[in-house]
């Protein structure tokens, strides 16, 4: 991420959407109302597992969060 490749796709990388109130969140915590925040869906072992994966890119670091659950 912090050299702006592309998630391979054995990871199953796909964004979830509507989730406007974590992103507003973090937003305002970060106290950056313009920051980019990318929402992923991994599963790091096929499809089993799933890992959020919460980024924010910016030109010299890269916020992570990360929460796993098994549904």
């Amino acid at each position: 991420l912090i050299e702006d490749k592309t998630i391979p796709d054995y990871f199953y990388p796909h964004a979830l959407e509507g989730l406007k109130d974590l992103k507003k969140q973090i937003k305002r915590q970060l106290n950056d109302a313009n920051m980019t925040i990318i929402i992923l869906e991994l599963h790091f072992d096929g499809h089993n597992g799933d890992h959020l994966l919460v980024y924010v890119p910016t030109d010299k670091t890269v916020c992570l969060l990360s929460w796993h659950w098994y549904a």
